[in-house]
């Protein structure tokens, strides 16, 4: 990345060479509640080039340290010799029909929680096996809110 970059695309790539430098230096999460650190140097030419490196720039360009934080995205790899696969599903019950309507209402709750954790056990699934970049994003987005309406609604 000696090269010269356009003025248009030098953000973009340089946060993308950010993103990969730390992908690349940070250790696997297993789970440590606080954030892996990765430093990085920012190296500008004097022709104005920009690099990113994991030593000291050299003599000649200037130099800004930077600090790359890489959060966990909230799930954990599976255990060794555990598979990532489909799994079969529950069988399910026929609906018993009861008398009063507070008990069909509260199987209807149970029912929707249910759903619900399947639907967030489905995503973390894909998750495991991997996604593009915005598939990924919206998968985690999905995820959150089905966390957050089971949280809410089905203690």
């Amino acid at each position: 990345m000696t090269k010269a970059l356009p003025k248009q695309r030098a953000p973009a790539l340089a946060w993308a060479g950010i993103v990969l430098i730390a992908l690349i230096t940070c250790p696997p999460v297993d789970g440590a509640p606080d954030a892996a650190r990765a430093q990085v140097y920012r190296c500008q030419g004097p022709q104005g080039a920009i690099e990113f490196r994991q030593e000291p720039c050299p003599a000649g360009s200037q130099q800004e340290a930077l600090s790359i934080e890489d959060h966990p995205i909230g799930w954990t790899p599976l255990p060794d010799g555990s598979r990532a696969g489909p799994t079969a599903p529950s069988p399910r019950k026929p609906a018993a029909r009861r008398g009063s309507a507070a008990s069909s209402s509260r199987e209807r709750r149970v029912q929707e929680c249910t759903k619900k954790r399947q639907q967030v056990e489905d995503i973390d699934r894909k998750l495991r096996l991997g996604t593009s970049g915005r598939h990924g994003a919206d998968l985690r987005h999905r995820r959150a809110r089905l966390e957050d309406f089971l949280f809410e609604s089905c203690n």
